[in-house]
């Protein structure tokens, strides 16, 4: 049956021949020498040549099958084996091999920046004009362990109002900004330490004393011409200079030449102060300078003699009073 399953209906599977039973001669019974009686007996019988020919085929194939396929089994064992083989060597590789650093699209994270100290309180300082002080990191409420000598100091600001030289050391101005106010703005004197710490002063330098400037109670009969003067109340001590803001509308008549600002002192006399050139309708800013104290009770502006009749409209203002100090 399994030849038959292998190779198909094609071959026939070979059974035994059965031979004629041959028979001993004939004896009479219990006769001397006569033969035994033989039982009839089946002998192999011989194949064919054709058959045994047939049979050593199958069987070869069949055992020529039987190899085939038992190499077939070797080859995939072998070949499984191989694919194992390369596949320990690949994770063995894998294993031993150093990882592999990353550059593709990697972001190297910026170094962290030193976190600095807090900077100390400011410090309000109020000073005098022309008054002068040391600076000092004892003075704030974190020293970091700093002297003066390794600080850099340095002022933002205005230094006709507060100076500061770089070892600390402060010079209050001598210039009130705004003659109503008592003080000026602050500025702020700065030390820099090593550790980029900051100490600030924060500078006001004023004595507390105003003046309100307005109009004279009448026209004053002066040299040149009849008008009204600008009078500070009360007078201003010391002062060195200002800036005056005077403008003019020529209302009728003409005006030719220059003009001149007097200040008027305490003790009567009129300073010619100085000569400008003025145009109709436009403001001009006249830096006034003195040549020695003056307590200034009056200002006016009046052309020079080459003139006709005129009437006009003046506007006065006055900033930046700059008083003697240290005398």
């Amino acid at each position: 049956m399994l030849i038959k399953e292998l190779y198909g209906e094609g071959v026939q599977a070979s059974g035994p021949v059965q031979n004629p039973v041959r028979q001993a001669p004939a004896a009479p019974d219990g006769a001397p020498g006569a033969p035994l009686r033989y039982a009839a007996q089946q002998q192999p019988a011989s194949k064919p040549e054709g058959e045994k020919r047939k049979k050593w085929k199958t069987i070869a194939i069949v055992g020529g099958g039987a190899v085939a396929v038992y190499l077939i089994i070797l080859l995939a064992v072998g070949g499984f084996g191989a694919k194992n083989g390369t596949a320990k060597q690949e994770i063995s590789a894998v294993q031993t091999q150093a990882p592999a650093i990353a550059t593709v699209g990697q972001t190297v994270p910026e170094p962290a920046e030193a976190t600095q100290p807090p900077n100390p309180s400011e410090l309000n300082l109020t000073m005098d004009y022309g008054q002068i002080y040391e600076c000092d990191v004892r003075d704030f409420d974190m020293d970091y362990g700093y002297t003066n000598a390794q600080v850099d100091w340095n002022c933002n600001g205005d230094i006709d109002q507060v100076y500061c030289s770089e070892d600390g050391v402060i010079l209050a101005g001598n210039v009130q900004t705004d003659p109503a106010a008592g003080y000026n703005d602050a500025i702020q004197v700065v030390g820099t330490a090593p550790n980029g710490v900051e100490y600030v002063y924060n500078v006001t330098v004023g004595n507390g004393s105003t003046y309100q400037f307005g109009w004279s109670s009448g026209p004053r009969v002066l040299k040149d011409c009849t008008s009204y003067t600008y009078v500070p109340t009360p007078a201003v001590p010391n002062c060195i200079g200002f800036t005056l803001h005077y403008r003019y509308t020529l209302d009728s008549g003409t005006i030719k030449g220059s003009w001149i600002v007097w200040v008027h002192e305490d003790n009567g006399k009129w300073i010619d102060a100085c000569v400008i050139d003025l145009e109709s309708g436009v403001e001009k800013a006249i830096e006034v300078t003195l040549d020695h104290p003056v307590n200034i009770t009056e200002v006016v502006i009046q052309p020079v003699t080459q003139y006709q009749d005129f009437s006009c409209t003046e506007a006065y203002g006055v900033s930046n009073l700059i008083f003697q100090v240290g005398e």
